[in-house]
């Protein structure tokens, strides 16, 4: 035996080898559709290796010819279920009738029983001889009339076949299309096998029936089964996507509405499929803003009040390309961060503000006015500073306890925040001591808003365990222009009018020398 005789019982060994996987496998999946096809096919493939393989491995022209018959069972079996499969892959575009199907299958059962017995058998070959090749010996025999009728049957079948597929591949979309085209290629070999048994070329007696058979079964099999895996593939995309916890919304490149899972249609109730085909921009009532944090470079969080609840979404635009990697439309997903916001607001609010009055503590306070102190030096607008102590708070604590200075503290804050511009920085710097920054001010305006503040304090009655409290404030006030160099002198000359406030008599507020000047 020579290496190109081992090299074909090796392929032979492995064609038996996956028909008989093949079909083992797909007894424990579904029968209908295109797995029983499939599953009959490589049926088929097992028995053509299988008694091919016997046959060349026999040691008499009887044994020969017994195991080319086992062989010839699947090979006879083969154009009906090769039709089959045709007429079940394309089924969408060709509705043939079951009668169809089960005249193919009674027309080989006919052949098959022919094969068998010695009468039906003299009319296939009315001779028969071994003849040995270059590559791979056979029977060879001078051919009857039911051989003749057997090739006009295989060949109708595989012209009905290709024209099923070719049809398919015409009408089908392109995902299917491409498919269809590579069945269609398919189909060609058993046609070129029946072309070339009938040639039989230098009379090798070489089988090229069974070998273009094996061919097209191991093919198309692993086509459908490819196909059925991405079918699965498919489906659990779907699934995930339908009932995925986050809204996600499919458009297309130009904005339309193509899909959207369960999350987004409670998002959106305006969301319905009706709608497929419209700019997303038209059918969401809030489909402008949307787009408008969609397209920003920044994407700004989008905000959706549901239910008296505000909730907020991070948006996500993943794009999506085709195999050609153009653009075919975006996914656009939105992630509730509403919880991880308000966390977050908690974490920036206890590192940033102080716990009693809800101003902002000492360090913030120091940092945005840095901040701010720089701009000033820049635009030149001019900048104020108010510091502000509480008058006699350690009398208060004493006599109305940690509690009764707590409440004070905290409806002075309430003041603060209620007096002042929101974009004046407001600071508790101290355990009584105060600061005010005001951007774009003057002294003048500072000194003024310093007194009606301390009014407003004075005249304020805080009741505290049936006992009324009143306050007065100290202040004093410093300002600075763009020769000023930098923010701790500003405090300094502040800290300084404060003092100077206490020393008067409290109740009252004082400006720096410096900053009297600039009035």
């Amino acid at each position: 035996m020579d290496i190109a005789q081992t090299v074909f019982y090796l392929l032979l060994t492995c064609a038996l080898f996956l028909g008989l996987f093949n079909a083992s496998s797909l007894i424990y999946k579904r029968k209908s559709g295109r797995m029983f096809p499939v599953f009959v096919l490589n049926i088929c493939l097992f028995i053509i290796a299988f008694g091919y393989l016997m046959a060349q491995n026999a040691s008499s022209l009887q044994s020969m010819e017994n195991w080319d018959r086992v062989k010839l069972v699947g090979l006879l079996m083969f154009p009906a279920v090769w039709g089959f499969s045709a007429l079940d892959l394309t089924r969408r575009s060709f509705r043939f009738r079951r009668t169809i199907v089960s005249g193919l299958a009674i027309l080989s059962l006919v052949f098959i029983g022919l094969r068998f017995t010695d009468a039906g058998y003299a009319l296939f070959y009315t001779s028969v001889k071994h003849v040995q090749g270059s590559l791979i010996g056979g029977l060879v025999g001078n051919k009857g009339p039911a051989y003749a009728y057997f090739l006009i049957y295989a060949a109708t079948i595989y012209f009905l076949a290709f024209m099923a597929y070719l049809g398919a591949a015409v009408r089908y979309i392109k995902k299917l299309r491409n498919l269809y085209i590579r069945c269609l290629l398919i189909a060609l070999i058993p046609a070129a096998g029946l072309v070339l048994d009938i040639v039989n070329p230098a009379g090798t007696g070489f089988d090229f029936l069974s070998v273009s058979a094996m061919l097209s079964i191991i093919g198309l099999s692993f086509l459908i089964l490819q196909s059925e895996l991405k079918s699965t593939s498919t489906q659990a995309q779907a699934l995930l996507f339908q009932h995925n916890d986050d809204p996600m919304i499919v458009t297309d490149e130009a904005g339309r509405l193509l899909d959207f899972n369960l999350a987004a249609e409670r998002l959106f109730p305006e969301l319905d499929h009706v709608s497929a085909g419209r700019p997303l921009q038209d059918i969401l009532i809030q489909g402008k803003p949307l787009f408008q944090r969609v397209d920003h470079p920044m994407k700004p969080d989008f905000e959706v009040k549901r239910d008296e609840e505000t909730y907020i979404y991070e948006i996500q635009s993943l794009p999506i390309a085709d195999a050609w990697r153009r653009s075919g439309g975006r996914i656009l997903r939105f992630n509730d961060i509403t919880q991880k916001r308000k966390e977050s607001d908690a974490f920036h609010r206890l590192a940033t503000r102080d716990s009693l009055t809800g101003l902002l503590n000492r360090r913030q306070f120091l940092s945005l006015a840095k901040l701010s102190f720089d701009r000033n030096a820049i635009d030149g607008s001019g900048l104020a500073v108010i510091l502000f102590d509480l008058d006699h708070f350690k009398s208060i604590n004493d006599i109305h306890g940690p509690a009764g200075g707590d409440e004070v503290l905290r409806t002075v804050g309430n003041l603060f925040l209620g007096h002042f511009r929101k974009s004046d920085l407001v600071g508790r710097i101290g355990g009584e001591e105060f600061a005010v920054l005001l951007p774009s001010t003057q002294a003048g305006d500072a000194i003024k808003l310093a007194e009606k503040f301390c009014v407003k304090v004075r005249e304020a009655a805080i009741v505290h365990a049936d006992t009324t409290i009143r306050l007065t404030l100290s202040a004093g006030v410093a300002a600075t222009s763009t020769e000023e160099e930098n923010l701790d002198q500003i405090l300094k000359s502040a800290d300084m009018a404060l003092r100077e406030s206490k020393e008067k008599g409290r109740d009252r507020v004082s400006v720096s020398k410096k900053s009297e000047a600039l009035k």
